[in-house]
């Protein structure tokens, strides 16, 4: 028998904003204008909840989706904040968004973020970058990595640290160390070194290196950090771990389902938000 519970409800919405005053607003509208169509605003996230309403930048897009644990259903950003990249309206397209909604009259963009297992001494713990992950040394010590795709060295990497993020990612902090724009249809990730070193003494890549989602990349420590000490940063999330073994890297099967009207351009996006 079924449970009637775990019956998903497309008439069931759960919203989450930021904290800012115009988030508020927007918030109560959305609430008012989907319960006159005969929609149910759920207080909790839950199994019977069919959509997902994100309200504010990508920050609160990015906590949404970590604290939440990557839901699997389809979610609708609404901009409050400033770039916008994971939204998809307005607050002034909310009624419209609605009808699109009860239509089907869209698309879904899947994204897969990038995972990281980092392997201890003592167990395994693992993370899930929509943007990126960063690996670095703690504060200004410089970091020596071994690079290995597939199991065959590409380089050993020395400098502050080195990110990899996913195609959608490759606008955040990727673009501000001066990595790649690449397209979200291109199934590609990107490592970008931080601060790379080039003496007499170490060697390393200066550009970014795109390689197939599809690929495993190992990043080893070389044991001449200070305390053996590595910070991973998700998504602007700071983690800290010592005795670190080796971080292997690959496309998660967490997927993120955004909701896409069909006029969506991912490159008019790139050019009013970003170039």
């Amino acid at each position: 028998m079924t449970n009637t519970k775990d019956v998903i409800d497309k008439k069931r919405v759960f919203i989450h904003r930021n904290e800012t005053e115009l988030s508020e607003i927007v918030q109560i509208r959305l609430e008012d204008l989907l319960k006159q169509r005969g929609f149910e605003v759920a207080d909790e996230y839950d199994e019977r909840v069919a959509l997902l309403a994100c309200i504010g930048g990508d920050g609160a897009f990015l906590h949404f989706v970590h604290q939440y644990d990557f839901p699997p259903r389809p979610i609708i950003g609404i901009n409050t904040g400033h770039l916008g990249f994971f939204q998809e309206i307005a607050p002034d397209g909310i009624e419209n968004f609605i009808d699109i909604y009860e239509k089907e009259n869209y698309t879904i963009q899947n994204v897969w973020p990038v995972e990281a297992d980092v392997h201890l001494t003592d167990g395994m713990h693992r993370h899930h970058g929509v943007n990126e992950i960063m690996v670095s040394g703690p504060h200004t010590h410089i970091t020596h990595l071994r690079v290995d795709i597939e199991n065959e060295r590409v380089q050993n990497f020395s400098g502050d640290g080195v990110l990899i993020s996913t195609s959608l990612g490759s606008t955040a902090y990727n673009y501000a160390l001066g990595g790649s724009i690449i397209s979200p249809e291109l199934d590609a990730f990107q490592l970008t070194p931080i601060a790379p070193s080039n003496t007499n003494a170490y060697r390393c890549f200066r550009s970014s290196i795109m390689y197939p989602a599809s690929l495993e990349m190992t990043l080893t420590p070389i044991r001449r950090s200070v305390d053996d000490k590595l910070e991973i940063v998700v998504d602007g999330l700071e983690y800290r771990y010592a005795n670190i073994r080796k971080i292997v890297l690959h496309r998660s099967d967490k997927a993120l389902h955004l909701i896409r009207f069909t006029n969506y351009n991912y490159w008019t996006k790139l050019n009013t938000k970003l170039l």
